[in-house]
């Protein structure tokens, strides 16, 4: 916004006719640098943002009976954490399930 406000100012200033042919190469190139920053300024915005992909994650837990030792893997569900209590056990139907580890898989690798 300010390299815009300088520009216009430079560009009021060139075309005065008060102001001496030094004055107006000055304003000329002051516009011309400013003008040059506003360029670069969208071109490295829009760069950035084309960089900027999000690397899609596929999050699973692993759900765990320490009677039995049965052990299932599961996609994330929002609520989960370490150490939740998921039931009772679809093995032996004594023990209670917990999530014992939340991990992300690099979709990108496969």
């Amino acid at each position: 916004m300010l390299a815009v406000v300088v520009g216009f100012l430079a560009f009021t200033q060139i075309n005065s006719t008060s102001t001496g042919p030094e004055m107006q190469f000055i304003w000329g190139l002051v516009a011309a640098v400013s003008f040059g920053f506003v360029v670069f300024s969208v071109f490295r915005v829009r760069r950035v943002s084309s960089m900027a992909r999000v690397i899609p994650h596929k999050v699973m837990s692993i759900v765990l009976c320490p009677q039995c030792s049965f052990k299932q893997i599961k996609n994330f569900a929002m609520g989960d954490y370490v150490f939740k209590t998921e039931g009772k056990c679809t093995q032996c139907g004594v023990g209670s399930l917990f999530i014992n580890g939340i991990y992300t898989e690099d979709l990108k690798r496969r």
